[in-house]
């Protein structure tokens, strides 16, 4: 019996990881930011004076007391713009790692 546990896990650990793609990872994050940044606002617009939303709609809009409406929509872009920052930074840099950790292992 251990003998089929070791011969179906070595498969699984020789396995190489893949190369992200900037496009995936950066729609993804943004995407994923904009539904955070969004369900934050909305706690924000129907209780402003809670201090979670207050701190959460800071972080994305630094600086600001009691943002209008305006700025929730600042505070939206910013969002979805840091998803496509960390993708643009992030994945090639993740890749060039990976790129070199292959060469080491020969």
């Amino acid at each position: 019996m251990s003998a089929t546990i070791t011969s179906q896990a070595r498969p699984l650990a020789s396995r190489e990881h893949e190369r992200f793609d900037v496009i995936a990872v950066g729609a993804a994050l943004s995407v994923f930011f904009l539904i955070t940044y969004g369900i934050i606002a909305v706690a924000y617009l129907l209780d402003p004076h809670m201090p979670m939303t207050q701190a959460l709609i800071h972080e994305f809009i630094p600086g600001t007391q009691a943002p209008p409406p305006g700025e929730l929509l600042e505070g939206a872009i910013f969002a979805f713009a840091w998803g496509w920052y960390i993708a643009l930074v992030g994945v090639p840099l993740y890749n060039v790692f990976l790129a070199r950790r292959r060469s080491t292992r020969g």
